[in-house]
């Protein structure tokens, strides 16, 4: 039988791939599709999916971050399977969770984030972001806090962590909304 047409990878997140096909040849008899996942360069055997001929998308998930795959796709028939479309696609590195923010003192905000045991990130980036500024700070990778100087009172501000590698980020964290206090200058509220 004739591979599947228009195979490509549609999307990619930091534990997920998914991939498309458009469609199959007619007549042919196909049954199904396989496909063979494997992460590159690594001696594990592949895991191996099957699936019914009306399907055009599927997403692998459950797979490590910032990895690279090969990802293999075939059309099937009762009694043989075609050569077979690789494509190669590279999950995002890890999203950060557990993001809280708490005002510490005048003009600073502590930002906590679940720390991540991942290799494969250089850094976390930390945005605190208003409808007048976004200030970013960048903390170390065994860190799981930060104070950031620089807020201004009575302000709405908007705080997210994404883990950052040379070149690359992960898909920030779900925003976090804090608004920061109004201080007299006794320094009490």
């Amino acid at each position: 039988p004739s591979d599947p047409l228009g195979v490509k990878v549609s999307d990619t997140g930091s534990n997920f791939i998914t991939i498309s096909w458009t469609g199959i040849k007619e007549g042919e008899g196909i049954v199904g599709f396989g496909l063979l996942v494997k992460p590159k360069n690594e001696a594990a055997p592949p895991i191996e999916i099957i699936l019914n001929a009306n399907i055009r998308t599927y997403t692998i998930a459950a797979i490590q971050p910032c990895k690279l795959f090969d990802i293999t796709i075939f059309s099937l028939t009762s009694d043989n399977t075609s050569p077979g479309v690789l494509v190669e696609a590279e999950t995002k590195l890890p999203t950060v969770t557990g993001v809280s923010g708490k005002q510490e003192m005048p003009g600073s905000i502590k930002v906590k984030w679940s720390k991540l045991d991942q290799q494969c990130f250089d850094a976390y980036r930390i945005s605190l972001s208003s409808s007048l500024e976004e200030l970013i700070s960048i903390a170390e990778k065994i860190e799981e806090e930060l104070i950031i100087p620089g807020a201004i009172p009575d302000t709405d501000y908007e705080i997210t962590v994404a883990t950052v590698a040379v070149g690359k980020s992960s898909p920030p964290s779900s925003p976090i909304k804090l608004k920061t206090g109004v201080f007299s200058p006794k320094g009490g509220k």
